[in-house]
């Protein structure tokens, strides 16, 4: 493949497994979108409030006059005042403000902010509708939200705009945030363990058991797992937010343990959804059940790489995506992700399945999957679809085991395009049917199955495809906010990008690197409407992939 790829996609859209016990949950597709966005400065109560009753007198005032001058000293009386966020809560209720230094008797005002835990309790003032603004700074221990909205009016807890809020969990048993109740949003802060202990067992960053949450652009890193998506959670989705270095490292001879999203769901259907996740210690989205259910995952717009890296030995075969357990999975869609591992990492990046039987059905639709010795294997599913995928890898490029029973007629498979060396093996398709394993070369492979019969094979010297591949990803929820992920195959030092669907002349940017997201952005400036330029000599894990984030520069003030 060579040449360049631009695609703008638009998104919109129990504590469970292993040691943790049973559990399941998710977040409907078709639900409603709940507007996270800005608002607007009210006149009124609950702000300042302008009361202009006309007087009675013998002379008129025309009224436009009388607001005028009414307009001009409410103005002049808050110049000096704290820059206030713009609402977003919906029917008029106050914001409500928290600071790492707030007081469970404060009023939740700029002035006299409440703490944390109180604003999260049962007792807490907020109400459906209402936006709570976490102010920078660190907060430090552990909290449980109760915070309960509606489906209508969801409460919010966001980063106050323009300041780095962070919830740090270090020297606590107990995860940094844990989520009960229902209909709410979390989004924009930072989730972490700062403890520098990485071989002893460090507990999750976030916990789900709410129902109806949405966890919108969090940075969670350096926990045990990241986010526990378990099966409390119905109807719930993680969207846009950056999670990496999560787990720890257990004695020799053991492995990494820890993962970027641990997830488990039996009833509606949960989203996962334009993240970035990476250089886990363990696998990168693990959905797995031992006792609990493996019901209704959505998984899109993903960007995962690298995760299993920082463990030993960093070749133990960690998956940048697995579904799978004890338990038979079903209602699976994993579309438009991109994977990545550097070359020659011996480990399979995409999994289904790990040892149940009569899992239902799974569809893998216009993903890019890259690296690993093995991109797909997949055992036991009665119905899957896989098409429009691009894969490439060193030794086997697809191996599946059908379930007894079951004939190849059961599985729609085209229009896939495969990559791999010139060295490897000639047959790098592997069947298992009735119990009997046999290899293919891409044409046998096409004629025995029935599939891939418009799809293409491309053996290069590298195994790996030419030219460049750029996707960016545009955020729902932020305006001017996008990911970005690069695919620099032939190694340029710059690449090109066009952000025209995230950005408007005039608009203040900056990209951060994922891997580095707190660290000087690698570029910034005033967009002109032409292409980005953005390097990439520096990129890690390789010059050849990139993940990065673009952000619309926020002032305080507006």
């Amino acid at each position: 493949m060579s040449g360049r790829i631009f695609k703008v996609r638009s998104q919109t859209e129990s504590r469970g497994g292993r040691k943790n016990g049973a559990g399941s949950g998710e977040w409907g597709v078709g639900s409603e979108k709940w507007g996270v966005g800005s608002g607007e400065w009210r006149i009124g109560k609950g702000k300042k409030e302008l009361l202009c009753p006309i007087p009675h007198s013998p002379f008129p005032i025309p009224y436009s006059l009388f607001a005028f001058f009414a307009l001009f000293a409410f103005f002049a009386s808050s110049s000096h005042s704290a820059p206030t966020a713009k609402s977003t809560t919906p029917g008029g209720l106050p914001d409500i403000y928290v600071a790492p230094k707030g007081s469970p008797d404060g009023k939740g005002t700029p002035e006299r902010p409440l703490d944390l835990a109180t604003v999260l309790s049962p007792r807490s003032p907020a109400r459906p509708g209402a936006t709570i603004w976490l102010r920078g700074g660190v907060y430090r221990g552990a909290f449980t939200s109760y915070l309960s909205g509606s489906a209508q009016s969801p409460i919010t807890l966001r980063q106050y705009p323009g300041e780095r809020a962070t919830i740090d969990g270090a020297g606590t048993p107990a995860p940094p945030l844990t989520i009960n109740g229902g209909y709410a949003i979390y989004q924009g802060f930072e989730v972490i363990n700062s403890s520098p202990d990485r071989v002893h067992e460090r507990p999750t960053g976030v916990n789900v058991l709410g129902h109806h949450v949405k966890l919108i652009n969090l940075v969670v890193h350096d926990n045990g797992i990241g986010i526990g998506f378990w099966a409390p959670a119905i109807d719930s989705e993680i969207y846009g937010c950056v999670i990496h270095r999560n787990g720890w490292q257990g004695p020799a001879p053991d492995r990494g343990h820890g993962h970027g999203v641990y997830g488990q769901n039996a009833e509606g259907m949960k989203r996962i959804v334009n993240n970035i996740i990476f250089d886990q210690y363990g696998y990168g989205i693990h959905n797995y059940t031992q006792a609990g259910e493996l019901k209704g995952f959505h998984i899109e717009g993903n960007i995962i790489f690298d995760n299993g890296s920082i463990s030993t030995p960093n070749d133990a075969g960690f998956p940048n995506i697995l579904v799978g357990g004890y338990r038979p999975a079903e209602r699976i869609t994993i579309t438009n992700n991109y994977t990545y591992y550097p070359d020659r990492i011996f480990a399979t990046n995409v999994w289904l399945n790990y040892s149940a039987k009569n899992n239902q059905d799974v569809t893998l639709d216009g993903n890019y999957i890259a690296g690993g010795n093995s991109p797909l294997m997949m055992s036991e599913w009665l119905r899957a679809r896989c098409v429009n995928n691009t894969l490439t890898g060193f030794e086997r490029l697809v191996g599946i085991i059908m379930p007894s029973g079951v004939s190849t007629s059961a599985y729609v498979w085209d229009n896939n395009t495969y990559y791999t060396n010139t060295s490897t093996s000639a047959s790098p398709f592997a069947l298992t049917s009735q119990g009997k394993l046999a290899t293919y070369p891409f044409t046998d492979w096409s004629r025995h199955t029935g599939y891939d019969r418009n799809s293409r094979l491309i053996r290069t010297a590298t195994g790996r495809p030419t030219g460049l591949k750029i996707t960016v990803l545009l955020n729902q929820y932020e305006a001017g906010r996008a990911n970005i992920v690069v695919y620099n195959w032939d190694l340029k030092d710059h690449v090109e990008v066009d952000v025209s669907g995230a950005l408007r002349n005039g608009d203040r940017f900056e990209i951060r690197n994922a891997r580095d997201f707190y660290g000087q952005p690698v570029l910034s400036g005033v967009y002109s409407g032409a292409p980005l330029i953005l390097p990439m000599s520096a990129s890690q894990p390789a010059q050849e992939f990139g993940a990065f984030v673009l952000m619309k520069r926020v002032d305080r003030d507006n």
